[in-house]
C-alpha cells in the first residue's frame, strides 16, 4: 500500500497488549460504552478513527504544554527512548514521580505508546503514528536546550590545550622524570611543581596523564612513567581534532578499540554541535545525550525533519555499561578544564555559559599546515622560545633534548647536557639536533650551543656500555647484510666493519628472524626487546552532516494552549451544570484536570469509571481502599508527603507492598521507585493519593 506506516501496527498491538480491564477502560474513556458482542482489533480500528477526527486532533495538540513537548521532543530525537534514557535526560529539571506521572498521562491521552524491543523485550516510548505529522510542527530544539543571552562577559583566561602544552608534557616526562601512586595519580610534590611550571594546570596535567596512560601511550616502569614511542608518534600523526578527542573521552576511562572509535566521534560530534550563542552546563549534557543516543532510523515513507536532519549518524546500540549519563558528565568536566569548553559569561541566572574554544580552529588550521613556520627563538644561554604554529608531530623531535621550563602562550625550554643526553641514548647526532633546530628559526645557531652540544656529545660517546646480543659477519657479507631490509630494521648500532648490535627481544628464538633474513645457516641466540606493532588509533572526523537546526522555526503553541484552555473552561462549566451525582462528578473533573476529555460526549456517557482514582488527605478510608485496590493489582502509585512543618510537599513514586492496619493509624510499606528502598510511610500522613493507571 502507498501510505503503509508499519508504526500504526506496532501502536495497535501495543493496545492490544493492555491488560483486559485498562483495555477496556480506555476504549470506555474515548468511545463510550462498549456494545457487546465486540472484538478488540474492530474496537482498536474505532479508536483510530477518534484519534484521526479532526475536531479531535484539534483539542489534543491545544492541550499539549511545555512539559508534554520536551517529553515528546526527546522520544523524536533519541533512538530507544526508555524510561532510564528519559530520566537521566531531565534529571537536573524534573522529579522522578513527576516525570513518571507525566508519561502515564500522555499514555493516557494516547500520544505515546510503548512498545517492546523484540531482541530484549525492554519496553520504549514512541509517539503515536497517527498524530506524529501533527505533533512534529510543535517541536523544536530549543524547547530542551535553550538557547542562551549573555547578561555579563566573562574575564577568564582562555586556556587550551594545544600541541605546544602536549608537548611541553612530554619533555617533561622524558627529560625531568614523573612518577606517580599507585593508582597513578601524581604524587603532591610532583604537582606542586607542576603547577608552577604549568601556570596552575596541573589538574589539566593529571587528566592528560590518565588519558596517554588509558591509550597506552605512557606507561609505568620500574621508577617512573616512561613513554611507548611508538604509539607516541602514531598519536602525533593524527589530526589536532582527533588528539584532543581522544585526550578528552580517555582521560577518565580505558576504552576498547570499538568503543574508543564511537566515543571519541561522539565527542568530536558533540564539541562542533555547540551553538555560537553557547550552552549551560546542563544544556551541554542535554546536547551530547542526545547525539550519543541519537536517533537515526525511520521506518516511514515520509521522514520527520529530524530523521532527515540524522542519517549521518552512526547507529549506537548503547550496549556498553559505561554508556550512561556519568560519562557524558566525565567528558564535559574534561573538557572544560582541556579549555575546550570556554567559559563565554554568564546568563541572567548567574549560570555560566560555555562555547567551543574559539582558539580550536586556528589551532586546527596552524597544525595542518605542510610548511615549517619559524617559530623558535634561541639565545646564547641556550634557551629556546617556541612560539604557536607546530604540530605535535613537528614537536615531537625537538622534545627529544628540550627541557621544558615553563609553559605558556609561548613556552620556554631549555638545553642541557642532561637534555641532550637523552637525545643521544636514542641515537640522534648532533648534526640531527641542529637540524631540527633550525628547521624552524630564521637565525644561525649560535656558536656556543653548537660546539658545546658537539662537546657533550664526543664526552658521551668516548665510552659506551652496550648490553644485548651482536650480529657479526664476513666482509664479503657486509653488504647483504646493510642492504637487507629485513635486517637493516633490527639494527641498532654498527659496532665495527661486520659488526652490528641488534635490538631483538632477549627471551625470543631468533630462528624465525634468522629465516626471514636468509641467515638460516647460524644457530639459536637470545636477543633485547622489540616493541610490538601497535594497534592504530581509530579514524574520526568531523560530520558537517550533524546539524540539530537550534534556529528551526516552529509553530507557536501559545496560540494553541490559550485555546486549549478555553475549552477546559467550557466543560468544566457543562460539568457543574449537569445533573451527575457528585462521585461522578469527582470521577469527570479528575478526568478534565488531566486532559482525557476532548468533548461534550465524553461528559454525557453513561460509562463514567466508578472507581475511584485519587483521594485527599482527609478521605483516610479512600486512601486505605485505593492501596489495598494498587497491591491487589499490581499497581504504581503516587503519594504526597507534608515536606517537615511546612507548606511544601515531597512526592513518592512507588509499589505498595502491605498496608499494616493500626489502632489510630495504618502503616504502607512501599518500595520507591527507581531505588526500589522500602519505606514505612503512615497513611494519615499522606496528602494526596494516585493510582498511576489507565
Amino acid at each position: 500500500m502507498k501510505n503503509y506506516n508499519p508504526q500504526i501496527n506496532i501502536w495497535q498491538d501495543s493496545i492490544l497488549s493492555l491488560p483486559d480491564k485498562e483495555f477496556f477502560n480506555l476504549i470506555k474513556l474515548y468511545l463510550g460504552e462498549i456494545k457487546t458482542p465486540y472484538n478488540k482489533q474492530r474496537l482498536i480500528e474505532q479508536l483510530a478513527g477518534f484519534i484521526k477526527n479532526e475536531n479531535n486532533i484539534s483539542v489534543i495538540l491545544s492541550f499539549l504544554d511545555s512539559f508534554d513537548l520536551e517529553i515528546l521532543c526527546v522520544i523524536s530525537l533519541i533512538e530507544k527512548a526508555d524510561k532510564n534514557k528519559l530520566f537521566d535526560f531531565f534529571k537536573d529539571k524534573y522529579s522522578y514521580s513527576s516525570l513518571y506521572t507525566k508519561l502515564m498521562n500522555l499514555q493516557e491521552r494516547l500520544i505515546i505508546f510503548q512498545t517492546n524491543l523484540p531482541l530484549n523485550n525492554q519496553p520504549i516510548f514512541k509517539i503515536n503514528p497517527l498524530m506524529q505529522s501533527n505533533i512534529e510542527p510543535y517541536i523544536n530544539l530549543s524547547r530542551i536546550i535553550p538557547l542562551e543571552i549573555i547578561e555579563k562577559a566573562s574575564t577568564e583566561d582562555n586556556f587550551l590545550i594545544t600541541p605546544t602544552f602536549i608537548a611541553s608534557f612530554i619533555s617533561y616526562i622524558q627529560i625531568k622524570g614523573c612518577s606517580g601512586k599507585a593508582d597513578g595519580n601524581l604524587k603532591k610534590s610532583e604537582k606542586a611543581f607542576l603547577e608552577e611550571i604549568f601556570n596552575d594546570k596541573a589538574d589539566c596535567i593529571q587528566l592528560l596523564l590518565s588519558a596517554f596512560i588509558n591509550l597506552s601511550i605512557i606507561f609505568e616502569g620500574p621508577k617512573k612513567f616512561e613513554i611507548n614511542k611508538q604509539k607516541l608518534k602514531a598519536f602525533s600523526n593524527l589530526t589536532f581534532e582527533q588528539q584532543y578527542s581522544l585526550i578528552c573521552i580517555s582521560s577518565n576511562i580505558r576504552w576498547g578499540k570499538e568503543s574508543l572509535q564511537k566515543q571519541s566521534q561522539f565527542f568530536l560530534d558533540f564539541l562542533y554541535s555547540i551553538p555560537q550563542t553557547g550552552l549551560t552546563k546542563n544544556s551541554l549534557f542535554r546536547l551530547a545525550f542526545i547525539i550519543k543516543n541519537l536517533n537515526s532510523t525511520d521506518s516511514s515513507d515520509n521522514q520527520s525533519r529530524f530523521s532527515r536532519i540524522l542519517q549521518a549518524a552512526k547507529k549506537d546500540e548503547n550496549s556498553s555499561a559505561n554508556d550512561n549519563s556519568s560519562i557524558i558528565d566525565l567528558a564535559i568536566d574534561s573538557a572544560i578544564k582541556f579549555g575546550l569548553l570556554q567559559e563565554y559569561g554568564t546568563n541572567s541566572e548567574g549560570n555560566e555559559i560555555y562555547i567551543r574554544n574559539k582558539s580550536i580552529d586556528d589551532a586546527v588550521i596552524n597544525t595542518e599546515k605542510s610548511d615549517s613556520p619559524k617559530v623558535l627563538n634561541i639565545n646564547s644561554t641556550y634557551s629556546v622560545s617556541i612560539m604557536p604554529g607546530l604540530s605535535l608531530n613537528q614537536l615531537l623531535p625537538l622534545m627529544s633534548f628540550l627541557s621544558i621550563k615553563k609553559s605558556g602562550l609561548v613556552s620556554e625550554f631549555e638545553i642541557t647536557r642532561q637534555s641532550v643526553s637523552v637525545a643521544f641514548n636514542d641515537d640522534y647526532t648532533p648534526e640531527e639536533l641542529f637540524s631540527e633546530l633550525q628547521k624552524y628559526t630564521y637565525y644561525e645557531l649560535p656558536q656556543n650551543l653548537l660546539m658545546n652540544v658537539t662537546e657533550w656529545y664526543n664526552s658521551y660517546s668516548s665510552a659506551v656500555i652496550y648490553k644485548g646480543f651482536v650480529l657479526k659477519v664476513k666482509e664479503e657479507n657486509i653488504t647483504f647484510v646493510e642492504k637487507n631490509p629485513n635486517i637493516q630494521k633490527y639494527i641498532q648500532n654498527k659496532l665495527g666493519n661486520g659488526v652490528y648490535l641488534l635490538n631483538i627481544p632477549i627471551d625470543e628464538n631468533i630462528s624465525p628472524f634468522l629465516r626471514s633474513c636468509g641467515l638460516d645457516f647460524m644457530g639459536n641466540v637470545k636477543t633485547p626487546e622489540i616493541i610490538a606493532d601497535s594497534i592504530p588509533f581509530p579514524t574520526i572526523k568531523r560530520r558537517n552532516s550533524i546539524n540539530l537546526a537550534f534556529d528551526k522555526t516552529d509553530k507557536d503553541i501559545a496560540i494553541e494552549t490559550k485555546k486549549g484552555i478555553g475549552i477546559l473552561q467550557e466543560l468544566k462549566s457543562k460539568l457543574e451544570l449537569s445533573d451527575f451525582t457528585e462521585n461522578q462528578k469527582e470521577s469527570l473533573s479528575i478526568r478534565l484536570r488531566n486532559k482525557l476529555i476532548l468533548s461534550e460526549k465524553q461528559l454525557l456517557t453513561s460509562s463514567i469509571r466508578s472507581e475511584i482514582q485519587e483521594a485527599e488527605g482527609m478521605d483516610y478510608n479512600g486512601k486505605i481502599h485505593l492501596l489495598e485496590t494498587a497491591i491487589k493489582e499490581d499497581t504504581i502509585v503516587e503519594i504526597h508527603l507534608p515536606y517537615f512543618n511546612t507548606n511544601d510537599a515531597v512526592t513518592f513514586i512507588g509499589k505498595p507492598l502491605q498496608v499494616n492496619k493500626q489502632t489510630g493509624d495504618a502503616i504502607l510499606t512501599l518500595r520507591v521507585e527507581p531505588t526500589e528502598e522500602v519505606e514505612s510511610i503512615k497513611i494519615r500522613m499522606i496528602n494526596h493519593l494516585k493510582l498511576l493507571k489507565y
